[in-house]
């Protein structure tokens, strides 16, 4: 009894120790969609989240690896114009940590997805 309850202590910490989040911060006015996608599409399904301007959203990832953010204006200047954010990779094109966003408007209504 006392082995399977380590192994199930041990799972649950390796487990939370491998957990992964990607932070987004939507320092606009404006509305927008994010779109995060996965390494290994068949087992990670992808997340979709709408942020009001001048919030911040956690999105819990668990173990997937991130493969690449899309950012699309719902509201104001371009609605409706898709940007793409790819992090920083840790290997096979996909980028096994967690990781940061900030989303900032050009003057001309166009957004900039930079790490912070």
């Amino acid at each position: 009894m006392k082995k399977h309850l380590l192994l199930i202590v041990s799972l649950f910490v390796v487990g939370n120790a491998s957990a992964y989040s990607f932070k987004v911060k939507n320092h606009t006015k404006e509305k927008i969609h994010v779109l995060v996608e996965y390494g290994g599409e068949g087992v990670c399904s992808p997340d979709s989240k709408s942020l009001v301007g001048w919030t911040t959203r956690t999105i819990s990832t668990g173990a997937c690896c991130l493969k690449k953010v899309e950012v699309k204006k719902t509201s104001g200047t371009n609605t409706g114009t898709k940007y793409t954010f790819y992090p920083s990779r840790t290997g096979f094109g996909i980028s096994c940590r967690s990781d940061k966003m900030k989303v900032t408007e050009n003057p001309d209504g166009s957004l900039n997805l930079e790490r912070y």
